[in-house]
């Protein structure tokens, strides 16, 4: 049961967002203000029916890369190897790392197109910085931090 955690904590995480998406992209104007300066004002426009499978794969598909790359391939690359007679040191620490950082992606690219949903709302349309600036730090914060916790783990179980 604790490996299925992170799964299903990314699956319903995924549902979510995609709920998100499928509840708020139609309600925004028919071209969107997608990309913001440094002062939070719309830079450049996309059309809806582009941006909303713009969102999907930077919101769904992305985290379902990431999480295919970092925990399911190393476990099909360890059964290869250990199906043909070849010795691997699988790290219980790198798999679980990856759907909970799959889910992490989502809820921030989740949190992002919150903000350009109520940016789209005022006339013209402004990012809010500060909100997006905080969720950034925390986001580099915690990939950084969760990287070196993985590294550091998986040295030490090396050893």
């Amino acid at each position: 049961m604790k490996n299925r955690i992170p799964k299903v904590v990314l699956a319903f995480s995924l549902i979510a967002c995609a709920a998100l998406y499928l509840i708020t992209v139609p309600s925004m104007p028919e071209v969107i203000a997608s990309q913001f300066r440094g002062d939070g004002y719309a830079r450049s426009h996309m059309a809806r029916s582009f941006y909303f499978p713009y969102i999907l794969v930077f919101g769904i598909g992305l985290p379902l890369i990431l999480a295919f790359v970092i925990s399911v391939l190393p476990g099909i690359r360890a059964k290869w190897t250990a199906k043909h007679g070849a010795k691997e040191l699988q790290s219980n620490v790198v798999v679980p790392f990856g759907w909970w950082f799959a889910t992490f992606m989502a809820l921030f690219v989740a949190f992002v197109h919150g903000l350009v949903v109520s940016a789209n709302q005022l006339d013209p349309p402004r990012l809010a910085n500060g909100p997006f600036l905080a969720a950034l730090v925390v986001f580099v914060g915690v990939t950084f931090l969760s990287v070196g916790y993985v590294i550091a783990r998986s040295v030490r179980g090396k050893r």
